[in-house]
Parts: structure tokens; sequence; C-alpha cells
């Protein structure tokens, strides 16, 4: 494509038509909107000695901006309006996270306009706090909160305006119209800020020290059963693995992966209640209701054909454990080799 672009002589038409189609394609695709942040960034890298395209990120940001002016509208509007509203605000988060400008000093940087209309984006749908606007206001901030921060704090307007944000998602925690879900998405992006955004363990700014200060920056998987060639459980030891080979197959987190593992432990207090555990949607869309396809009418025929294939199966192999008992001597000594079961 690009190819072919530089060697347009008037790519005038061409650039309004792919600003056009990648701009849609991300309101309307929910897995496209990183993938459009990501083509934005490589043509604005790869084409900048076309003409045509050397306001390529400026074309983009432009039509992003004319429908942003339009947000009250498409709020109030139909379902499709309001999902359309979303879309184009985590598009944004999106161009703000992957999209890199050079500066007039010559450095790169991100486009730092976009974490106010980011927050005007929040409050305009905190202003109607249905579940689906609550959702999309957490998942934006999941998403971007962590830099938006970093930018909003050098204005003390745009801070006030931040933190004011989190304190009305502290108030809707008690709204009896909210979901349990969703409240439990608000607790979530609450704690998340308060850890600063798992960016460090501690952060002597805050008031509240993160949840999991000393977890340690390993993790194992529990102990596997073992089974030696007979079918029965044995040892660690019996199976010819010692303790040492345990700790060396440890693994140990990288600096991301440490992040996403304290984030995921950061979600998981807001996935319990007083009735037991509860199922997060973090989509920022309405949760898959599981009893709506439930069939209380038993098994159809298909269902018990297959079951009826299981269970033949289990008996063969029921049938086939005892007989491993006449192998040959020198098999019996070869050297075991452990079964794991997850």
């Amino acid at each position: 494509i690009c190819k072919m672009i530089n060697s347009c002589s008037d790519a005038t038409e061409i650039v309004n038509d792919l600003v056009e189609s990648l701009f849609n394609q991300s309101l309307q695709e929910t897995n496209f909107r990183y993938t459009g942040a990501r083509i934005v960034q490589f043509l604005n890298t790869s084409l900048k000695c076309c003409p045509h395209f050397s306001d390529f990120i400026k074309i983009f940001v432009e039509r992003c901006l004319k429908e942003y002016d339009r947000r009250e509208e498409l709020k109030n509007g139909s379902l499709a309006d309001q999902e359309r509203l979303i879309g184009l605000a985590m598009l944004m988060a999106e161009i703000f996270l992957n999209v890199e400008t050079d500066a007039a000093d010559g450095t790169i940087q991100r486009l730092q306009f976009l974490p106010s209309i980011l927050v005007d984006f929040v409050m305009t749908f905190l202003t109607t706090p249905s579940d689906l606007n609550v959702k999309c206001s957490c998942q934006l901030l999941k998403l971007s909160g962590g830099l938006i921060e970093d930018v909003v704090k050098n204005s003390v307007e745009e801070c006030m305006k931040f933190e004011a944000i989190f304190t009305q998602l502290e108030s809707l925690q008690s709204n009896p119209k909210l979901a349990v879900n969703t409240k439990s998405m608000i607790d979530s992006v609450i704690k998340l800020k308060e850890c600063d955004w798992n960016r460090s363990s501690y952060s002597p700014n805050k008031k509240t020290v993160c949840l999991y200060p000393s977890e340690p920056n390993n993790f194992q998987a529990p102990e596997p059963v073992f089974y030696n060639q007979m079918g029965t459980p044995c040892t660690r030891t019996e199976a010819g693995f010692t303790e040492e080979d345990s700790e060396e197959a440890a693994y140990v987190l990288n600096e991301e992966e440490e992040a996403a593992y304290l984030a995921w432990q950061t979600e998981q207090e807001g996935l319990t209640d007083d009735q037991g555990i509860s199922v997060i949607n973090d989509t920022g869309y309405d949760s898959f209701q599981l009893g709506e396809v439930v069939d209380d009418e038993g098994m159809g025929d298909e269902m018990e054909a297959a079951y009826e294939e299981f269970l033949q199966k289990q008996s063969y192999l029921q049938g086939y454990l005892p007989q491993m008992s006449i192998l040959p001597e020198q098999q019996i000594h070869s050297p075991v080799h452990p079964m794991f079961i997850h």
C-alpha cells in the first residue's frame, strides 16, 4: 500500500478515503481499534516523505474531532449512536497510546491534547450513568488512565476534572440502578488508580498502599500430580524428579508480566460479593447471560450419544490399567515418566 501511494501523482483522494475507511472500521469493530491506531502510526512513519501524507495524522485526528463534537447528540441518540460514541472514545484512547509524532524540539511524543478530550469523554458518559456508559468509562480509564494522569497533573484545572471523575465513580458504587458487575468494575479501576496503575508496588503520593506490595515477582505453578507406570499416584522423588528441578523451573515474571499479574490480582478483589463469585465483563458492553441459553428439558439425542461414548471410553480405560501389571520385568524397571494432571 505504501509503495502504491508513493507512486501516485495525486494521492489526496486516496488519503481521504483511507482516513474514512480506517475511522469507520475502528468505530464499528471493537477488535480493530488497536489495529487501526497502529496502522495510523505505521503510515505516519512510513510515508513521511510523501507530500500528500505529511499531514495524515492531522487529517485523521480532525476526523475524530468532528465526530467528538457530536458527542451529546450521539449520547442521547439511539443505541447504535451510543455504541458509536463508545467506539469513538475507545479509538481515541488507542490513538493516544499508540500514535507518536515529532515535537518541535525534535523529540517523539504522544498527542498531548488527547488526555483532556478523553477526560471529557468520561465526564460525558457519567452524566448519564447507565451500565453501558459506566462500563465504557471504566474500560477507558483502565486502558489509558495512568498516562492521562501523567499529563493532566500539569494543569490544575484538568487535574481537578480527573479527580472529580473518581469522586463520582465512588458515589456510583451505591447506585441501586447499576448491576453488580458494573459496580465491581468501578471498584477495580478505583483500586488500580490507588496502586498508581500498577506501575509500582507503592506510591508515596497516594493515601492508600497498593493492595499487593509484598507479592514476589515470581510465579510457580501448583505441584502437579505424578503417576507411575501402574497408574498409581507417586511422589516427585519416586517419579525421578528432585526438589532442585522444581526450583530451577520457577518462572520469573518480567516487568510487563508482573504488571499484568498485579492488575489481575487487583480485579479479583471485585469478583466476590456477599453471594459468592460474580462474573465481570470488562468489554464495556452488556454481559452475556448464560441463563438465556440453558435448556432445562434434559439432554438431547446428540448429547446423550456423546455421553454414552464417554462412558464407554471410561470403561475401556478402567479395564486397561490393571493389565499393565503383567508387563515384562525390563519394562517395569524402565525410567518412570510422570503424567501431569492439570
